[in-house]
């Protein structure tokens, strides 16, 4: 009988390249990331500058009474918990609904015929 002998690290040439091709490529965009971060603290310093000499801008004059006044009722009312105000007119309307109103009622057969009244509308 012969002996077979198998080489398991084997060497080709698709082997040798690969690795290192990946490695350039990572190399490249490596450089390309670092180039990018140069260019932009440039633009950021540049930019912070202009602005530390730019001037403030002069105040906007007051508006009349009524401007004021329409500004302040169009907050308030922006400021309106309106989940909880939709939430309170719900829960109000259902409790005065025709069924829940028959069955606080004392005869449970107008209680049946108001629900079913409801159900068919």
């Amino acid at each position: 009988m012969q002996r077979i002998e198998l080489d398991f690290i084997g060497r080709s040439a698709r082997l040798r390249w690969g690795p290192r091709v990946l490695l350039a490529a990572a190399l490249g965009l490596a450089g390309d990331m670092a180039v990018s971060y140069v260019q932009l603290t440039r633009e950021v310093r540049s930019n912070e500058a202009i602005v530390a000499r730019a001037k403030p801008h002069q105040s906007v004059p007051a508006g009349s009474a009524e401007e004021v006044a329409l500004a302040r009722d169009a907050v308030q009312r922006l400021g309106l918990p309106w989940t909880k105000l939709f939430a309170a007119l719900e829960a109000a309307g259902s409790r005065s609904s025709p069924t829940r109103r028959a069955a606080r009622s004392r005869s449970p057969a107008k209680a049946r015929t108001i629900s079913r009244r409801s159900a068919t509308c």
